[in-house]
């Protein structure tokens, strides 16, 4: 879930595959959590304003684990001067500026941000400090859900959407993997829900 002050269209791309877009409304979205392929990179989503961007935008994640995480990223202006917060739960979790989206991919910690001035995009993961008890059945684990905070505190507002120049830097964009053959095996009507080794099986969101 995305906060902010105002209602605005927002933009939300998964960085792999196609780079589809989807525009948000209500200011939520699904996302797939874990590694996104063989070479255990989190799945990765790009937030972006069409037509300007507010002031300070908090984002929350529910049902992030210590190993079910996802990595954010976020139009931001290219002569921002902004801060960034992080919590896990109540507990404000100590941030720190680094230099390369591999170092956000490689954050077990939280906490961390890159923010890359050429482009205009500030790189972050949603990662928690527990797991999911056997059983347990909530929106967060152990009630604890993740936040993080990304404020303006000056800059062009109005340059809100990097997804052109975001494109163009090939690290950031994951290659789809694999070859996908033909699915032909017959699908009751009566199942509740498709087999795991069917499309997403029962992950799809």
């Amino acid at each position: 879930m995305v906060s902010f002050s105002d209602e605005r269209e927002m933009s939300v791309y998964r960085t792999d595959g196609a780079l589809p877009k989807r525009s948000v409304l209500e200011k939520e979205f699904i996302a797939i959590l874990g590694e996104s392929n063989q070479n255990q990179k989190n799945f990765q989503y790009l937030v972006a304003f069409d037509d300007g961007l507010p002031q300070s935008v908090t984002f929350k994640g529910e049902s992030i684990t210590k190993s079910d995480s996802v990595i954010m990223a976020y139009c931001v202006p290219r002569d921002a001067l902004l801060s960034f917060w992080y919590k896990m739960g109540s507990t404000s979790v100590p941030t720190q500026p680094v230099c390369s989206l591999e170092e956000i991919q490689q954050d077990t910690e939280g906490g961390k941000y890159f923010y890359d001035k050429n482009v205009g995009v500030v790189f972050f993961k949603m990662l928690n400090d527990v797991e999911y008890a056997t059983g347990e059945k909530a929106s967060c684990p152990s009630g604890k859900c993740v936040r993080a905070g990304v404020n303006i505190q000056s800059g062009t507002l109005t340059d809100s959407d990097c997804y052109d120049r975001f494109i163009l830097e090939t690290s950031y964009v994951h290659a789809a993997e694999g070859s996908p053959s033909a699915a032909n095996d017959v699908l009751l009507a009566t199942t509740p829900q498709a087999p795991e080794y069917l499309g997403a099986g029962s992950t799809y969101p």
